[in-house]
């Protein structure tokens, strides 16, 4: 393959407007004519930034350039970089908005070789207004200091097939190396709710194939090896593993067939069961009833007779609830079958063209209507519409849109649009028009297409009640676009990295920990050393990890348990290398009966935390930790740690409590600074929040509290360990008292008030930072954005600005963000995925022209 000629996508968009050029020496005369232009021409800029509000999200990046470009002297510009140092290999200096050059172009994200071969860490100024911004009331500008890391290497996997719900509120993915993600949707607003990690095989072994829901709760997989299995919303994890009998499962589809059962008094009784079609790579189609119950898995069937002469690669049921029964099937024979499910007996044979050639084309894909109006997508780049009504399955029209395999197809909810794409990255679209003489005959016609995405595409899904197209493939991004305005409407991108916290800094931003799908790393941010990476046998995908503030204590979790080191960061921060010591008596007895936990009733560790708690001077040189670990069935557990933590002797177990919510696992955990109060939020979206002190649950928030959404982040309070602000999926933010058991005055002031800015992003907020000076200025942040918010003002007289709503000081300037986090006061501590390095990683695209050229 040779790769495409394609514009690079920059590392970071909103870069700033470049200074006017300096008129040179044989050009004096004109500037002479223009000496009244150019001396007010910064202040005309200046006044600019000022007297033009944000009016659009789509002027927000503009705005920001020019902020930058004018040392961010405007009150209402979005929190501004200005100033970063040059990238060299020493430490950067920390430069303040005093004694910046001026020069925006120094801190601006380089797409150029320099930013991609050299490993680097900028430092730079953010300044911004203070929460609250009205046109009569402006905030004192805060600066802050900005240490950019972008030398990290994060590679996110492939996506090999998408699957929607019923409801198409739900959107499930598999990667390349096994993971599953299910993603949920809310109108515009996009949250990854559950992942399930894979595990790091060699070669495709592992791979996640294919998908299928039963209704809009339960989701079945297959792999490469053989393996079929259920994934456990409540527990994110795969669970009742069972063989197909027949090698890979290459595509799945289910659906409801009719079971007679006998009665002693009515003599038979007619009732309804779930089942799941697969087609294996023996080329024979297996039927697996759906057992009740969340978590119980499939139980084998039966199969039908071998007709095809090599593996089944598409399986699609009648949407039509009168004849569920019927099955359509494809493969590498280039034959698409009408079976009838109940039998086990083909009723209907089409053969596909040729095209003159020798070997027969694969079918990759199918779709269905109700009127029994069939899709294929062929290995040739073909699109065809089949007339299955008829014994005869009638070729009703073809389309050559695609250069390349059509490897999948997904059709709108009214069943008038069809979407196509494969391994040329190009959606099309496909319109059914109906016939102009009034006969009533239909027709189907192309209509538009994007291509939106650089590499092959593996999965296209209809989501939001039919109001969302999403694609995804080897690019790793997940592209939507609105179903009634694909043809105007330009796609949105999502990041494909987790949402979760995947990188955290010691107190003092020292010593970085970095959390990949299989392995972490141990970094220094200062020197950009890389000090040290962990691999742990069995190749299983990370749960979660968690490095104590302190430096002293590691902790890593995977579906083999919980694994606790013993960290010397005083030889990281002298420069020499880490010295790590795992700590297996305080693995077990965290996992132990000691600690409230039962292996098998509460699953693995999913969430952890560690937290260093101010001390006294005696105890502070011993050292305390604090560990809170949280499992799969919602057990919560509470541990410290005290001397130098090198056997279990200085263990001590305080707490474990029972699951709240019947099961569900727990997607964060979270400590406030004093050790007291443990937040945690579950899979469902409840929070809870516990008192250390007392051992007692102290207050439950239910999703109702936070509108009805998902919890995407929350965080303590540093000054104020009770005060607990949670951000949601819809990118709300709420902050509760949590001895009052109540919201504070500010987020009563705040509700239904929220910065449309911020409402309006695709992504939520993944995290939340307070700055250590002045912890009333709270910074919320995305994989996108970042958005800088005061506690300490309240949202008072709203009623005279235009409005009506919070005003937020808004940043789109770093892509993607993969942390940030105050290190210091007023130092903010951004790491950064360079997306050349990420594309770098990529397989190579098709061949293809390009505007006429040679490839």
């Amino acid at each position: 393959m040779v790769q495409t000629r394609r514009r690079a996508e920059p590392a970071v968009s909103g870069s700033p407007a470049k200074a006017p050029a300096t008129p040179s020496t044989s050009a004096k005369s004109k500037a002479d004519k223009a000496k009244s232009k150019t001396k007010t021409g910064a202040a005309t800029a200046r006044k600019a930034s000022v007297a033009k509000p944000r009016r659009s999200r789509a002027a927000s990046e503009d705005l920001a350039s020019e902020a930058v470009s004018t040392n961010g002297h405007g009150p209402d510009s979005a929190i501004m970089a200005n100033g970063t140092s040059k990238s060299d290999k020493s430490t950067p200096r920390k430069r303040s908005l005093s004694n910046a050059s001026g020069s925006a172009d120094a801190g601006a994200p380089s797409a150029s070789a320099n930013g991609v071969g050299k490993k680097r860490s900028r430092s730079g100024s953010i300044n911004g207004t203070t929460g609250v911004t009205h046109s009569a009331d402006l905030q004192a500008k805060q600066e802050f200091q900005v240490q950019r890391c972008r030398f990290m290497n994060w590679v996110p996997f492939s996506i090999t097939s998408m699957k929607a719900n019923l409801a198409g509120s739900q959107l499930a993915l598999t990667r390349e190396n096994g993971a599953v993600e299910v993603w949920n949707i809310d109108k515009q607003a996009w949250h990854q709710a559950i992942h399930v990690p894979g595990r790091e095989e060699p070669g495709f072994a592992g791979t996640t194939l294919s998908m299928a829901w039963v209704g809009n709760e339960r989701l079945f997989g297959s792999d490469m090896d053989g393996n079929v299995f259920e994934i456990d919303m409540r527990r994110q994890a795969r669970v009742r593993e069972t063989s197909s009998f027949g090698g890979a499962v290459w595509c799945m589809d289910s659906s409801t067939e009719e079971v007679t059962s006998q009665s002693d008094e009515a003599g038979s009784e007619d009732s309804e069961r779930a089942v799941v079609a697969m087609g294996c790579e023996d080329g024979r189609v297996r039927i697996f009833e759906v057992l009740p119950g969340q978590g119980a898995g499939l139980e084998y069937a039966r199969a039908f007779r071998s007709v095809a002469t090599g593996r089944v690669l598409a399986i699609k049921y009648h949407p039509a609830p009168e004849q569920r029964h019927v099955l359509y099937t494809a493969g590498v024979d280039g034959l698409i079958r009408k079976w009838d499910a109940r039998t086990g007996q083909v009723i209907l044979q089409i053969a596909t063209e040729s095209y003159g050639k020798v070997e027969p084309i694969c079918v990759w894909t199918l779709e269905v209507l109700k009127d029994s109006t069939l899709f294929s997508g062929d290995s040739d780049g073909h699109v065809h519409v089949w007339d299955s009504r008829d014994e005869a399955g009638t070729l009703i029209r073809g389309f050559h849109e695609h250069r390349a395999d059509v490897t999948t197809l997904a059709v709108s909810k009214d069943e008038t649009t069809l979407f196509a794409s494969g391994i040329d990255s190009r959606v099309a679209m496909f319109h059914r028009i109906d016939a102009t003489d009034g006969s009533g005959v239909q027709d189907w016609v192309y209509g538009y297409s994007h291509r939106p995405h650089s590499r092959d595409v593996r999965g296209l899904a209809i989501v939001d009640n039919g109001r969302i197209l999403a694609s995804g493939g080897d690019d790793t991004q997940i592209c939507w676009y609105p179903v009634r305005s694909f043809s105007k409407a330009r796609p949105t991108r999502l990041s494909p990295f987790l949402h979760q916290i995947l990188v955290q800094p010691t107190c003092r931003g020292s010593l970085l920990l970095a959390q990949h799908a299989h392995h972490v790393e141990l970094w220094q941010s200062k020197t950009q050393n890389h000090l040290a990476s962990l691999h742990f046998k069995g190749r299983m995908g990370l749960r979660c990890a968690a490095l104590a503030p302190s430096g002293r204590l590691l902790l890593c979790a995977d579906d083999a348990g919980l694994k606790v080191f013993s960290l010397r960061s005083d030889e990281a921060v002298a420069g020499g290398d880490v010295s790590l010591k795992r700590l297996n008596e305080v693995e077990q007895r965290l996992q132990s009966r000691e600690a409230g936990v039962s292996a098998r009733a509460d699953g693995v560790v999913v969430a952890a935390c560690v937290a260093s708690p101010t001390l006294s001077p005696e105890e502070e040189k011993d050292g305390k930790e604090l560990l809170v670990y949280a499992f799969q069935s919602g057990r919560v557990c509470v541990a410290h740690i005290l001397g130098s933590v090198q056997n279990s002797d200085m263990l001590t177990c305080l707490v474990s409590w029972d699951p709240l919510w019947d099961g569900a696992a727990i997607k964060e955990v979270v400590v406030s600074d004093d050790g007291r109060w443990v937040a945690v939020a579950s899979a469902g979206g409840q929070l809870a929040v516990y008192d250390v002190q007392l051992k007692k649950l102290q207050m439950e928030i239910p999703r109702a509290s936070l509108g009805g959404a998902l919890c995407s982040a929350l965080r303590f309070q540093p000054d104020s360990p009770g005060i607990l602000a949670v951000a949601t999926m819809r990118n709300e933010v709420f902050v509760f008292d949590v001895q009052g058991q109540k919201l504070t005055p500010w987020s009563l002031a705040a509700a239904g008030r929220m910065d449309p800015l911020l409402r309006e992003q695709h992504e939520p907020v993944i995290g939340i930072t307070f700055d250590k000076a002045d912890p009333s200025v709270m910074i919320l942040w995305g994989r996108c954005f970042a958005c800088k918010v005061s506690l300490a003002t309240l949202p008072h007289a709203l009623e005279a600005h235009e409005s009506g709503t919070l005003r937020f000081s808004m940043l789109t300037r770093f892509k993607p963000i993969i942390h940030m986090d105050f290190v210091d006061e007023h130092e903010i501590l951004v790491v950064e995925a360079l997306w050349i390095k990420v594309m770098q990683t990529f397989k190579d695209p098709i061949k293809r022209k390009i505007y006429g050229g040679a490839t």
